[in-house]
C-alpha cells in the first residue's frame, strides 16, 4: 500500500531518519501528528475514513485502510511502502489489541514498545484491571464484578450512586454497548446491569467519587527499559458530556506537592505492570477518603488530550521517537500556561469550564499554521449543535 498525497496537503521532502506512522487519524491523531511535527519527525498517519481531521493535516501524510484492528490491520501494516524501522505510535484502542497480539509479524518492519500482551489485556478489561490493582495495593474504587459467578444483588452493599460499565472495553466498539450508565439506587442499577449483561458477558460496578471534573487528573509517560524518561501531569478542567466523558478542558499542574504525588503513585503502577512504551492514566480525588483514586489506564496508546504534554514543553510522542531510534532527545517549545481544550463546541457543551486567568487557550482543531482539520469540522459540528438546540426547544 503505497503513501498518497492530495491537492493541496503540504507534503515535506523525506528525511534521512525514519518516519513515524500514527495509527489513528481522530483528534488523538492529529494532536500526535503535530507533536511529532514540532520536532521535526516525518510524519504520516494511518486511517480509514476521509474525514479524520489528522488525515488533513499538513503535517502528516494520510494512508487509507479499510480497518484499524484484526487481520486487516496487519495486513496493511506488513504491506505498506514506508521504510523498515518506521517507528509505530497508536492513537486508537482497537489497534492496540491487534498489534500487541500480532507484535512478532510487525517487528521486523517496525520499532513499537509495548506492554507484555498479557499486561495489555489486563489494563484493557476494567474487570481484570480492577482485580489487579486491588492485589497489588493500588487505590481504586470500591467496585462489585457482576458476571457469570456473581448476581446483580451483589451491588447492594455499595454506596451509591454507582457507575456501570462494561468489562471489556472492546464490546463498546465492535457491539455498541453504552461506555458507562449512573445508577442513584439500587433498583436503577439492577434494572441498568440486566440490560447491559444482555449485550456483554460482565460488568464491573463502582461507586462514584464525588466531586467536579477539575478534581480529575492524569499523567502521561513514555517508559522504556524500567525508567520512566519523561511524564506529564495534568488536570482536567472540564469533561464533555460533564461528569462522564472525556476531556473537553485541562491544563498542566504546576503545584510541586501534587506532582510529586501523583509521579510517585505512577511510577509505584508502572514498576508493577512492568510497563513499557507510551501510556496514560487517570485518578481522581477522593474528598471522602482524602486520596486519589484510579480510574483508569490507558495502556499502548496515546491519550485524547496528549497534545498538551507537547505545548507544555514534555513531548512523549516525540520523546518515544527518538528513544526508540536511539537519537539524541531535542527539546520542545513551551507554551506558558497553555490549555488545551477539546473544541469550541465541546466547551459550549462542557458548560464553559473555567480557564485559569492569563492562559493561552488552544483549540484541538483549529491552528493558524494547520486550518484544515478545523475548516473540515466545524461546519459540521456547528449544524449538529444547532440541529440538537432545535430538537430540544421543540420538545
Amino acid at each position: 500500500m503505497a503513501p498518497t498525497t492530495r491537492p493541496g496537503v503540504y507534503r515535506r521532502e523525506p528525511m534521512p531518519n525514519p518516519p513515524a506512522l500514527v495509527v489513528g487519524g481522530q483528534l488523538n491523531g492529529l494532536g500526535v501528528c503535530r507533536s511529532l511535527a514540532q520536532a521535526g519527525i516525518e510524519t504520516y498517519v494511518l486511517e480509514t475514513r476521509w474525514y479524520d481531521p489528522a488525515s488533513w493535516s499538513r503535517f502528516a501524510t494520510p494512508i487509507r485502510t479499510t480497518s484499524l484492528w484484526g487481520r486487516q490491520l496487519v495486513t496493511a501494516l506488513r504491506t505498506i511502502n514506508l521504510p523498515d524501522g518506521t517507528v509505530l505510535i497508536i492513537t486508537d484502542e482497537m489497534a492496540v489489541y491487534t498489534i500487541s497480539e500480532y507484535r512478532e509479524e510487525l517487528i521486523a518492519k517496525f520499532r513499537v514498545r509495548l506492554p507484555s500482551h498479557e499486561m495489555v489485556l489486563i489494563q484493557s478489561d476494567k474487570a481484570l484491571f480492577h482485580n489487579f490493582a486491588t492485589a497489588s495495593g493500588l487505590p481504586v474504587p470500591n467496585s462489585v464484578i457482576i458476571g457469570a459467578d456473581a448476581g446483580v444483588f451483589s451491588i447492594r452493599d455499595l454506596r451509591f450512586p454507582v457507575v456501570i460499565k462494561p468489562a471489556a472495553k472492546r464490546d463498546f466498539h465492535l457491539k455498541g454497548v453504552a461506555r458507562l450508565v449512573i445508577a442513584g439506587d439500587q433498583r436503577q442499577a439492577e434494572i441498568a446491569c440486566r440490560n447491559l449483561l444482555s449485550k456483554t458477558p460482565e460488568l464491573i460496578v463502582q461507586e462514584c467519587i464525588e466531586g467536579p471534573d477539575d478534581a480529575i487528573y492524569f499523567c502521561l509517560f513514555y517508559r522504556k527499559d524500567n525508567i520512566v524518561k519523561d511524564m506529564f501531569i495534568g488536570r482536567k478542567l472540564a469533561s464533555v458530556p460533564r461528569g462522564i466523558g472525556s476531556t473537553g478542558l485541562c491544563v498542566g499542574v504546576e503545584a510541586n506537592d501534587l506532582r510529586e504525588k501523583l509521579g510517585d503513585l505512577t511510577e509505584t503502577f508502572l514498576a508493577l505492570s512492568n510497563y513499557e512504551g507510551i501510556g496514560g492514566i487517570e485518578y481522581k480525588w477522593d474528598a471522602r477518603s482524602k486520596r486519589f483514586l484510579i480510574i483508569e489506564p490507558t495502556v499502548g496508546r496515546t491519550d485524547w488530550q496528549e497534545e498538551i504534554s507537547a505545548l507544555s514543553g514534555i513531548n512523549i510522542p516525540a520523546l518515544a521517537y527518538f528513544e526508540e531510534c536511539n537519537l539524541p532527545v531535542t527539546s520542545s517549545r513551551r507554551i506558558p500556561n497553555v490549555v488545551w481544550q477539546q473544541s469550541y463546541i465541546d466547551r459550549i457543551r462542557s458548560g464553559f469550564g473555567i480557564v485559569p486567568p492569563n492562559s493561552t487557550v488552544l483549540d484541538g482543531y483549529w491552528r493558524r499554521d494547520d486550518p484544515l482539520p478545523a475548516l473540515l469540522y466545524y461546519p459540521f459540528a456547528f449544524m449538529m449543535l444547532t440541529r440538537g438546540l432545535i430538537y430540544r426547544i421543540a420538545g
